[in-house]
């Protein structure tokens, strides 16, 4: 439940790629790791979670969203496909999981108007491609 962070020190391109690792070292603290692997430039940022919210580790999300600006949400980027590769997540009981151990897949996407636009789908273990239906304009 943590808002969106600004990274102005890491700069992004159309084409890049990027490694992030994210892990929590409490039920309170957690971190995320960025490497630009085009420019190997990389950041990591340290996180608390809010008054009342505890790490639990019992789930893992990738998301391709846009984030809100301002207080309204941003136009979302008109992309065609997303591909996750090496994406696993890790309990604090140390099981591993990647995508196609989940027992199931939900729509993580979604357009300007609030309408479904984007699947995943798998492409082997921990793999998989998020990809969109149409446009997202």
């Amino acid at each position: 439940p943590y808002g969106e962070v600004r990274i102005s020190n890491l700069p992004i391109a159309p084409g890049d790629d990027y490694f992030v690792e994210v892990w929590s070292t409490s039920a309170t603290q957690g971190y995320a790791y960025l490497v630009n692997e085009s420019t190997d430039q990389s950041v990591e940022i340290g996180f608390t979670a809010p008054a009342g919210t505890t790490l639990v580790g019992n789930s893992a999300e990738w998301i391709v969203e846009r984030p809100s600006v301002g207080g309204s949400l941003a136009t979302l980027t008109n992309y065609v496909d997303d591909v996750f590769w090496n994406s696993y997540g890790v309990t604090f009981a140390y099981s591993v999981y990647d995508p196609s151990s989940a027992s199931s897949y939900g729509i993580v996407g979604l357009d300007n108007s609030g309408h479904a636009e984007s699947y995943p789908t798998l492409l082997g273990p921990a793999a998989f491609l998020m990809q969109t239906e149409g446009t997202a304009y």
